[in-house]
């Protein structure tokens, strides 16, 4: 399986307590962990999903990290109210 694999590619050292790894595969391991949303605001919902990043909640602490634009996104979150006449944008 998939995992077993990545598991080979790690070599870690029980006395010195670090782990020697790529960067590539440190920052790919940290980024499954986090879910990147992109918002698309369209009515006073978005406010709600600011506020959700905001220090009360801090979305920020549990990896998700909104993007500025959609080909940064793994989510796209649709607040709002989403008319038919709309569907050609």
């Amino acid at each position: 399986m998939g995992l077993e694999q990545q598991k080979n590619d790690l070599i870690i050292d029980q006395g010195a307590g670090f782990v020697i790894t790529s960067i590539d595969k440190l920052v790919n391991w940290a980024r499954s962990g986090s879910l990147w949303p992109v918002t698309l605001g369209l009515a006073c919902c978005a406010i709600e999903m600011m506020h959700s990043s905001a220090a009360r909640y801090d979305a920020d602490r549990f990896g998700v990290f909104y993007r500025p634009s959609p080909r940064q996104a793994d989510v796209m979150f649709v607040a709002g109210t989403w008319l038919i006449k709309w569907h050609l944008l």
